[in-house]
């Protein structure tokens, strides 16, 4: 670029959200969203469902899958919605990817941002703390440690 051009190249082009059912990362889908269409990104929305512990609940494993996957849809569903209330414009232009994935939630995460060669990766804080941090550790840690692009997280 020559000595006083403008770079019009927007920052980014390729926005992936990872998103669960809780205040923080609805919170991050809509900041997401307000970023993609200042920078005319598209969006792609990760739901991770994590492999349930074999027989949790008193429900055998697969069933127990079966119905996570059916929580996971109807959430995405429920996200879908969220969004074509909040930003129509940006789901008329079908900026918008939903992908539903079954896992451990951050080596999901990351491996949809690598298969979209996503040029960020949006993420809610876990709000966890201390102890528990150090004992369970967060999706959003694990995702700013291992992450090839630049990562936004939102409280």
């Amino acid at each position: 670029m020559a000595e006083g051009e403008e770079n019009t190249t927007p920052p980014f082009s390729k926005i992936l959200i990872a998103v669960d059912d809780s205040e923080r990362s609805i919170k991050a889908f809509d900041y997401a969203l307000k970023l993609s269409k200042m920078t005319k990104a598209r969006v792609c929305a990760v739901h991770v469902i994590p492999p349930p512990v074999a027989g949790e609940e008193g429900v055998p494993a697969a069933q127990l899958t079966e119905l996570l996957r059916k929580e996971g849809e109807e959430f995405i569903e429920r996200l879908k919605s969220h969004a074509e209330v909040q930003f129509s414009d940006a789901t008329e232009t079908g900026v918008i990817e939903y992908i539903l994935r079954e896992g451990n939630p951050s080596k999901e995460i990351l491996a949809a941002a690598k298969d979209r060669d996503t040029d960020l990766i949006v993420v809610g804080s876990s709000g966890t703390a201390g102890v528990k941090q150090l004992l369970l550790g967060s999706v959003s840690h694990a995702i700013s440690n291992h992450a090839t692009c630049p990562i936004l997280i939102v409280k």
